[in-house]
């Protein structure tokens, strides 16, 4: 081990001086107080390894994105990339690819993997995996395949997350993914809308601002037959007789699953979503359900509802005092909830829009930004705005998405092969409040009406209003 001194320079503050502890060629061990939580047993510490801490070829890789003539110069350019841990398509008139090759280590038999946390066995030299990485034919690669087309919405593509498990896999391939939601409402309605006849580009746009909630396909009839067996399981006698409870499983029952701004249904399914999932769950997690839930909300509610729909080994276990007093108690949360907030259960007193939305601020700290903005979507949606409920132990005023569908575009090409895309995005081009164009492409990204982007020389030079020229 070395010992190597950095200075962190802190706004507004001294300096701070940290002692790295490097180990040459295998990578750098954790200060104990790095995470909350003891990861591993006492007199042990948790070594860092990373394939990003040698120079890699990102920069190549992006500039050989902008000189690819053809899908194997694209795909030559991802296959560069060592640490962009990302989904690369890429689309032709001829064609379509889809890529994933950054440098995976080959951590042995997934036996080796401590089961919880995906951490691997100090003890065991045979698990430091400096310079031993997977072929690149194992990762994530596509032409289209027989469906002829492809679908990635930053869910895990080989679904080794599915059980919650990670020791039962080939290899270790990451944890924090999308739930799997969008992908899956992506393909059925692509399969659906291909059945019907050709695909266009007014449907693809369609497709984009679809704000259907799978989860909802999954929790409501958890929550239907729930609700039903409090009529003949006596450990349920308490909810037999609760009209409020009654009113808000009758607007779920009927309500399209669609997160929509108008909609109260909306208000509802998202309070009982993350209720049900922190009485489920929470207690395993301990003090980390918090800070997970915060930095990715799809990734904790999937875990969460897994055991309630019985999709991991021992699902009983974790549903201590059993799943459908769970459930009916989350249902009473909400009625609090909704009372607390709107002083009222009734769908007249709450929609989605008035308390969703997006949070555009400026990037620079002194700037002045949009501020929120009231958007539809939800966690999981294919037009995505993640969210989350949770304040601590309490619940947030307003939710405020900071991240989401921020670049859209559809494309088709002409007789020629060219691309022709049409986008939107927001919130406009001005950096400053008070230029005209600082949100001036807002509306059309809140309501998805895309421009056609400009391609030709001539379409550009006829639209410029402004030019500025550095000069040395």
């Amino acid at each position: 081990m070395t010992l190597r001194s950095e200075t962190i320079a802190v706004r507004g503050e001294a300096s701070r001086q940290i002692t790295c502890e490097d180990v040459p060629g295998y990578g750098v061990l954790l200060p104990p107080a790095i995470l909350p939580i003891p990861l591993v047993d006492d007199g042990h510490r948790l070594l860092l390894n990373w394939t990003g801490f040698r120079p890699t070829g990102e920069a190549r890789g992006i500039q050989l994105f902008d000189s690819a003539r053809n899908l194997e110069d694209f795909e030559a350019a991802v296959d560069s990339m060592e640490i962009a841990a990302f989904n690369f398509l890429a689309a032709s008139a001829d064609g379509i690819a889809y890529r994933s090759s950054m440098l995976v280590p080959d951590q042995g038999r997934a036996s080796q993997v401590h089961p919880r946390w995906a951490l691997l066995d100090g003890n065991d030299p045979a698990t430091f995996w400096n310079g031993k990485f997977l072929p690149l034919e194992r990762l994530p690669r596509s032409r289209g395949g027989t469906q002829g087309y492809v679908v990635t919405a930053n869910n895990d593509p080989f679904g080794f997350t599915e059980n919650a498990v990670f020791d039962d896999d080939p290899f270790y391939f990451g944890a924090f993914f999308d739930p799997g939601t969008r992908a899956y409402r992506i393909q059925s309605e692509l399969d659906r809308r291909i059945q019907a006849g050709k695909l266009d580009v007014a449907s693809m746009q369609t497709l984009q601002r679809d704000t259907y909630s799978v989860f909802a396909d999954d929790v409501v009839p958890l929550l239907v037959n729930a609700f039903a067996a409090r009529l003949t399981d006596p450990s349920l006698s308490a909810y037999r007789n609760r009209p409020d409870l009654e009113s808000l499983v009758q607007m779920l029952t009927t309500w399209d699953r669609r997160m929509d701004r108008d909609s109260s249904e909306a208000v509802v399914f998202n309070a009982f979503l993350f209720f049900a999932v922190r009485r489920a769950v929470a207690d395993e997690f301990s003090i980390t359900f918090g800070p997970i839930i915060e930095e990715n909300e799809g990734v904790m509610l999937r875990f969460g509802l897994l055991p309630l729909l019985g999709r991991v080994p021992n699902a009983d276990s974790y549903l201590t005092p059993g799943k459908n007093l769970i459930l009916l108690q989350a249902l009473e949360d909400v009625v609090a909830y909704l009372n607390e907030k709107f002083g009222s259960t009734a769908p007249s007193a709450y929609t989605w829009g008035a308390i969703h939305g997006t949070q555009f601020d400026h990037v620079w700290p002194a700037g002045q930004g949009v501020g929120f903005v009231s958007t539809e979507g939800g966690v999981g949606t294919v037009n995505v705005s993640d969210t989350n409920l949770f304040s601590g132990a309490e619940t947030h005023e307003q939710l405020k998405a900071t991240s989401g569908a921020i670049f859209r575009s559809v494309t088709e090409f002409d007789s020629s092969g060219t691309p022709i895309a049409y986008v939107n995005f927001p919130p406009g081009n001005g950096g400053q409040a008070g230029d005209p164009h600082f949100r001036d492409t807002l509306d059309d990204w809140l309501e998805n009406r895309s421009k056609k982007l400009l391609f030709s020389h001539d379409e550009i030079e006829a639209r410029t209003t402004e030019r500025l020229e550095i000069r040395r």
